[in-house]
């Protein structure tokens, strides 16, 4: 039985004459081999990618792959650090989402509205930012209802968000017509993280 695996690293190079400074991004792949004596598996050989780098030979770990490469450039490696895209971009979508939410929730309270989550919140309306925010990702579809008054009641509109898509620019899943006004900013945010 075979495995893949695949490591990312971050790679800092220094060249004498700064040919290829800088950070370069990659990718480490190796397939595993069962043992001989049926007890795990072993990588045969590590082999490593990355834009203006080519691609090396075979290696007995990650890091002797990038360094190899980078010695074949006369490049030194100053700093060599791995990281996981997935998480990276998964952190990315819920920063993006947060600043729009946040944006959202400080744009509607400048138009002087009263706000509540609906089925988070007990009790009034409010205009209390941080106690918005503390509650702002509680599920993962959440409606935000906007009041004139901190009766709730008097209900004159909502935004529905809705996490855990793309970068987190589509978090503003719909709303009100009534609002679009007062979502202008939030929304250009939206749009200025979407590119």
């Amino acid at each position: 039985m075979t495995q893949h695996e695949t490591k990312h690293y971050r790679v800092t190079t220094k060249h004498p004459r700064g040919w290829q400074d800088g950070v370069h991004e990659f990718r480490v792949s190796t397939t595993h081999a069962a043992n001989d004596d049926g007890t795990g598996t072993m990588p045969l050989a590590w082999y490593a990618v990355a834009p203006k780098f080519g691609c090396s030979k075979n290696y007995m770990s990650p890091t002797l792959a990038i360094r190899a490469m980078c010695s074949e450039h006369a490049c030194d490696v100053v700093s060599l650090v791995e990281y996981d895209p997935a998480s990276e971009a998964r952190d990315t979508r819920v920063a993006n989402e947060r600043k729009i939410v946040a944006r959202a929730i400080a744009d509607l309270i400048s138009a002087g509205y009263y706000l509540a989550w609906y089925d988070v919140t007990d009790g009034p309306a409010h205009t209390d930012q941080a106690a918005l925010m503390a509650d702002y990702a509680a599920c993962d579809d959440m409606i935000l209802n906007v009041c004139n008054s901190p009766t709730l009641a008097l209900r004159n509109g909502w935004v529905q968000f809705v996490y855990g898509n793309d970068d987190g620019s589509t978090v503003i899943c719909d709303y009100t017509n009534n609002l679009e006004s007062a979502l202008a900013g939030a929304i250009a945010l939206s749009d200025e993280i979407a590119g």
